[in-house]
């Protein structure tokens, strides 16, 4: 599908700006390095934990695992894979009222996925 732009000109600035738009820790706003993003997408570390040893927003940290920032140095962080202790855990700490954002968050997962643990359609026999 091929879209029209109403000014030309503002469309081939607009392209142009995105091209040129600085990345990585060339951007006035970086606070993670290259060599950070490498070490955060190799980490077994939940979420929670890569945000405070990197004094980052845990969303921060989940959009370089997801590949959504720092695209250019290397995609997602491979999917993770629970222990049994931690559906053990994650069972646990939704009883006591946390909630499968902040679970999902927390263990690297989606929300999905912590909700089909809560409700034992997956990991059955933990």
């Amino acid at each position: 599908m091929h879209l029209k732009h109403p000014n030309k000109q503002c469309f081939v600035c607009c392209v142009f700006k995105q091209e040129n738009k600085a990345k990585g820790e060339d951007a006035s706003r970086a606070i993670l390095t290259e060599k950070d993003v490498l070490e955060i997408r190799n980490s077994g570390l939940t979420i929670i934990k890569l945000a405070e040893k990197y004094e980052v927003s845990s969303s921060a940290i989940s959009s370089v695992l997801r590949g959504v920032n720092w695209k250019h140095i290397g995609g997602p962080r491979q999917r993770r894979f629970l222990e049994k202790d931690e559906v053990r855990a994650i069972r646990h700490a939704s009883s006591k009222g946390l909630t499968g954002r902040e679970l999902a968050l927390d263990y690297g997962v989606s929300e999905g996925t912590i909700s089909l643990i809560i409700n034992r359609k997956i990991w059955k026999h933990v």
